[in-house]
């Protein structure tokens, strides 16, 4: 139970950050059609979790709190760009290249599908 909220925890708070994030970022830099509150939240969340998860020991609440709560609230990319990592670092190019290639075609069909599915009802 506390695991739970100490990922609660958190998650509000890399929630928080990231819709504030991607309501300053758009002012930044004005008149672009890339999301790039999106590619900021993406870009940082990997870089951390790499930073975090690569060889930082962390107590186990923290590890709860900062990498599953909050870069899993701020953006589960971290999540895909670490388990991809770990996948091509430990000798398993093939999986992660695979992980890659399933995650974007699949997302992608999956939003597609669910537009479709709403314009439907």
């Amino acid at each position: 139970m506390r695991q739970l909220l100490f990922v609660a925890f958190g998650g509000a708070f890399g929630s928080s950050c990231r819709y504030l994030v991607g309501l300053f970022a758009p002012r930044c830099l004005p008149g672009t059609q890339v999301p790039v509150g999106t590619l900021i939240v993406n870009v940082v969340g990997a870089l951390v979790i790499g930073w975090l998860a690569g060889g930082t020991t962390l107590p186990a609440h923290w590890r709860h709190v900062l990498v599953v709560g909050f870069l899993g609230g701020f953006t589960t990319f971290s999540a895909f760009s670490w388990d991809t990592t770990a996948m091509a670092t430990g000798g398993h190019v093939r999986c992660a290249l695979l992980n890659v290639g399933l995650t974007v075609v699949l997302t992608l069909a999956a939003a597609w599908t669910g537009a479709r599915l709403r314009s439907l009802t």
